[in-house]
């Protein structure tokens, strides 16, 4: 009897490690007609100071996060900002978003962001992030994260090309230790006048359980490989919820101020496919 329900404890565990296959997920196609495929959530006391919209641009429609900074006071952190959350969750495969992100002042401190969140307890949670910080319209940031203490992460400069920091962190102690991974390569393919708060970009990831591959695209097809990264022990392996945010951060790049206008990032189409 003991050995069974040792066998029993095993196989679970074993159960629990093994992730999802990508055939239990459906193909996902969203033009933002409407969000009703997204819950909309905030910790800010006012969410009519942080909303999300369906919106039309004039050529396609579109789903838009603001920050009201010209009627609201809008504090740092990204739970009060305007945040989308996918419905249901989603495995392996390819993740495509379509988007541009806010501008405003480059004294401003502003994150839009596309990635996706697994959260069960506060020592297991995941991401695989897109971050785009409007004070640096020419640099996009690739984070991967397993747990709230672990993370690898790229910075990478698209209209040189350069890589600029390529590191693997962990909080030890009191504070966050990082040391600094291979640029492998050095440079990637730069986009010419690569400028993610004028013109929209595909943003892609893919997602396995052995490697991250992301890419950004403009809309004559260009692509570049920002990043592949294949060590599994530091990639998520759990089920997760697309996710789209906008938020002010007053420590992250040369902008820290709060905005004073009503600034938004426009999303105009998500796509995800199994592997």
């Amino acid at each position: 009897m003991i050995i069974i329900s040792k066998l029993f404890v095993v196989i679970s565990l074993i159960l629990i490690l093994i992730p999802i296959p990508s055939s239990a997920y459906s193909k996902i196609s969203d033009d933002f007609i409407n969000l009703q495929k997204w819950t909309y959530w905030t910790k800010n006391q006012d969410p009519s100071c942080v909303p999300a919209i369906a919106t039309y641009d004039g050529s396609t429609t579109i789903a838009q996060l603001h920050l009201r900074g010209d009627s609201c006071i809008i504090l740092p952190g990204n739970t009060e900002g305007a945040n989308l959350e996918f419905n249901n969750a989603t495995g392996f495969g390819k993740y495509s978003i379509r988007m541009k992100t806010a501008s405003a002042p480059l004294s401003d401190g502003l994150v839009n962001a596309f990635f996706i969140y697994s959260y069960r307890s506060q020592d297991d949670v995941s991401e695989i992030d897109f971050e785009m910080l409007s004070s640096e319209p020419e640099v996009v940031h690739n984070t991967i994260w397993t747990s709230q203490k672990n993370k690898v992460e790229r910075k990478v400069n698209l209209v040189t090309g350069e890589v600029l920091m390529t590191r693997k962190c962990a909080i030890i102690g009191s504070g966050w230790n990082c040391r600094d991974l291979y640029n492998i390569p050095s440079k990637v393919s730069p986009l010419p006048n690569f400028n993610h708060t004028r013109n929209y970009y595909i943003y892609t990831f893919i997602w396995s359980r052995n490697s991250v591959k992301f890419y950004v695209s403009d809309d004559s097809g260009q692509k570049t490989t920002l990043w592949s990264y294949y060590d599994y022990r530091n990639i998520p392996y759990k089920p997760a919820k697309p996710t789209l945010e906008l938020w002010h951060t007053n420590d992250w790049g040369q902008g820290i101020n709060s905005p004073t206008n009503d600034v938004f990032v426009n999303y105009d189409w998500f796509s995800y496919t199994p592997n």
